[in-house]
């Protein structure tokens, strides 16, 4: 039975991961950071699809750093590595005060890249030593961590808009080279002057919250937990030759005795003419086996190299590992253009009405928590394959017809807009839980956090890519455009779920 300490231990990831969820608060600090950096600061023509690059890389660096977040974990222990990323990820949101009133590219610096590695370094390890603790229902409690990365921008937008503009006022077209602008931005003084100051106060609120969730988490006893891990094993092997060889089992795992099974006095069943035994299948032959480390066949070998406990330079080396990291690659790059750009879009294209656009912001961060937590609990009833695919098919429905709500923008598309945008949040964040928990179940959770490390350093490219991309995109295709890429993109990534190959401890595809 989980001691108290494994759920005091996810509590304190979700606070952690509740901080580190601003990440997708820069949607709605956007339209406010570029009209402050083109009144105050420099350079003074920047654009909305200049600054995706702040997002991008703060992804970026989330995937450069996760990796050592594991490895430092293990090298100075969970609290003291969690309170290193911390600090880092705290100190440059404060930091962004000073920066964001010099240039665009020390905010780069400071709430773009240095935001995102001590993300990265915090990111696994409390959700590491959640599927560490839950090792039977890795797909919950790495969806109870990750629900925290949704649900910040939820609290924090609205905080952020109740400091910055209480009173709505309203972004509005810019005289550029005789001709009004598409996109549209804040030249209120009032609102204006506040942004520098709302860093200070944000980056005091994230390191206060993530010093009481840090003091949560308890390390787990990682001998006694592999020898858990094992007995359960071993108890779900025997279990399952006595049902395929049709023993009836009671409730210890145990043939019962009877006229049509006999029993020896060892519990075994006798050989007979009846009910012929192999050695080979003798499931107490075949525990000692297991017990002793024999492999009696190619089949058992694959298992070990690519079933628990994979190592990180064998796990690289395997199909299922790439086919792993594309599909995040991938899914990733759709995230960082949804979540940077959906506000900016909302304001010129659909409605141009700041405090609707922060409840949607906050809705949909809602529904981004709630999300994880879903798909998380789903991947642990049906399989990771079958939820990717699923989620890779709504992508594509969804992107390909988001454009309806510009279309319809004079009726429906204020709702329209909002109905979308949800069921957006609510279907990639299941890329936040559906993967630990199919790197954990394929190569074990022996090496969870260095070995999903490396399967998120797809996010350091997608990051740098996507950021390229929408840049391109915007001035080329417009929106209707980043949409239609996103469809693509979600295509090909719905292909590659149906091709996942990866298998669990009992052999079935994840």
């Amino acid at each position: 039975m989980t001691s108290y300490k494994g759920y005091l231990s996810v509590f304190g990831g979700l606070l952690i991961h509740l901080t580190l969820g601003t990440l997708y608060c820069w949607g709605n600090l956007n339209p406010y950071v570029t009209s402050y950096i083109r009144t105050y600061s420099s350079p003074s023509t920047l654009e909305y699809s200049d600054t995706v690059w702040v997002f991008g890389l703060n992804v970026f660096g989330q995937g450069a750093a996760m990796y050592f977040g594991g490895l430092l974990e293990k090298r100075i222990g969970t609290r003291l590595a969690a309170l290193v990323g911390c600090f880092l990820f705290s100190i440059s949101v404060f930091l962004t005060a000073f920066t964001v009133k010099v240039s665009y590219y020390l905010l780069l610096l400071t709430h773009g890249l240095c935001f995102g590695l001590g993300m990265g370094l915090t990111y696994i390890i409390p959700l590491g030593l959640a599927i560490r603790w839950f090792p039977q229902h890795k797909g919950v409690a790495s969806g109870f961590i990750v629900a925290g990365t949704g649900v910040g921008a939820f609290i924090f937008d609205q905080v952020q808009i109740a400091y910055l503009n209480p009173l709505n006022v309203k972004t509005v077209s810019i005289l550029e080279d005789g001709a009004l602008s598409i996109s549209k931005y804040f030249v209120e003084e009032s609102v204006l002057v506040k942004v520098p100051n709302m860093f200070m106060l944000l980056g005091g609120c994230y390191f206060a919250i993530q010093l009481i969730g840090i003091g949560l988490l308890f390390p787990v006893d990682l001998k006694k937990s592999d020898e858990d891990t094992e007995l359960l094993v071993k108890k779900s092997s025997i279990q399952s030759l006595y049902t395929e060889n049709n023993y009836p089992v009671n409730g210890k795992d145990h043939p019962v005795d009877s006229k049509d099974h006999p029993v020896d006095s060892k519990d075994h069943p006798v050989d007979s003419k009846d009910h012929p035994v192999d050695s080979k299948d003798h499931p107490a032959d075949r525990n000692k086996q297991v017990a002793n480390g024999e492999k009696k066949d190619q089949k058992a070998d694959s298992q070990d190299e690519e079933g628990f406990n994979t190592h990180p330079l064998q796990m690289i080396k395997t199909r299922p590992f790439i086919t792993l990291w594309f599909m995040l690659f991938l899914n990733n790059a759709c995230v960082i253009l949804i979540s940077t750009l959906y506000k900016t879009y909302g304001q010129s294209e659909v409605i141009n009405d700041d405090q609707f656009l922060t409840l949607l912001g906050s809705v949909s961060a809602l529904c981004n928590g709630v999300g994880r937590i879903s798909w998380g609990f789903a991947a642990d009833k049906t399989s990771f394959r079958t939820c990717m695919i699923t989620l890779s098919g709504l992508m594509v429905l969804l992107m390909a017809t988001l454009y309806l709500s510009h279309v319809f923008a004079a009726t429906a598309g204020k709702y329209l807009f909002f109905t979308w945008i949800c069921l957006l949040y609510l279907t990639f964040s299941g890329n936040f839980s559906l993967f630990p928990t199919a790197c954990s179940k394929t190569f074990g959770s022996k090496y969870v956090s260095e070995n999903y490390g490396l399967l998120f350093s797809s996010s350091a490219f997608s990051g740098i890519i996507a950021s390229m991309l929408s840049t391109l995109l915007l001035e080329t295709i417009m929106s209707y455009g980043v949409f239609i890429f996103c469809a693509t993109i979600s295509a090909i990534s719905f292909v590659l779920a149906i091709s996942f190959n990866g298998r669990g401890e009992d052999g079935k595809v994840v």
